[in-house]
């Protein structure tokens, strides 16, 4: 998780009357604020009538980075440190907004940031999971468990582009791609395995940034993240040629 995009959410229970406000290019998240808070209040059975919202920073959401997972997580942290609820952890919110269910990167993200490897869920009946859905669908499962966690370099630099193409799959259709290409060829996710813990985090613990990309880069062809490469829009798949 990055420094930017960031989430900046702003909240007080002392407005005259229950009030969301948000820039004029963050409008989609207006629904997002009304359905998280109004979980939360019913929940902890909390009156909504002194609470305003101003979402004074956002990022797109359906394009891979986990805006919802942040401002979902960002509402229910304000709100509970608000009316005195300390003592839930990150991991509790989570549940209660029901995200982590597939990835455990953005819950742990929000907590900590860095470099999260994510064990996912054990697969079957009686288990965790008993069907492959994304996070945004799988709101019984825990959140997804932490394996490690490692800071990322202080001048490593990431290039963020988001080309104004159609976005990722989200919804229904997200859910459908995971129905129709789950589970993964065991063999890809063994090597998706083996570039992480042999190259991608031993490099990242090396400071070598050159052979932390060779992994990055080598994953990107195989298994599930290939998939969603090919499913993208050509000016995507062309930018990453690039």
């Amino acid at each position: 998780m990055l420094d930017r995009p960031n989430v900046v959410l702003e909240v007080s229970n002392s407005a005259d009357e229950f009030k969301i406000e948000t820039h004029k290019y963050y409008r989609e998240s207006i629904e997002v604020i009304n359905e998280i808070a109004s979980k939360i209040f019913k929940t902890f059975n909390i009156s909504n009538k002194n609470f305003h919202f101003k979402l004074k920073r956002y990022f797109p959401s359906h394009v891979g980075l986990g805006s919802k997972t942040q401002l979902s997580l960002a509402i229910a942290c304000a709100i509970t440190k608000l009316k005195s609820l300390h003592r839930l952890s990150t991991e509790q919110l989570t549940q209660l907004v029901e995200r982590g269910g597939t990835s455990g990167i953005g819950w742990r993200g929000f907590e900590t940031g860095g470099f999260i490897l994510d064990g996912g869920h054990e697969f079957g009946i009686g288990k965790e999971k008993e069907t492959f859905l994304p996070s945004s669908a799988a709101t019984v499962a825990n959140p997804a468990l932490t394996i490690s966690r490692h800071p990322i370099p202080e001048n490593w630099r990431f290039v963020l582009v988001i080309p104004n193409v159609k976005k990722g799959a989200y919804g229904d259709e997200e859910i459908s791609v995971f129905q129709n290409y789950a589970p993964i060829p065991k063999n890809e996710v063994n090597e998706v395995s083996h570039q992480i813990l042999m190259k991608v985090i031993p490099n990242l613990i090396k400071k070598n940034l050159k052979g932390f990309g060779e992994g990055l880069k080598r994953i990107q062809s195989l298994g599930f993240k290939k998939i969603e490469i090919d499913l993208q829009h050509n000016v995507v798949k062309d930018l990453l040629k690039f």
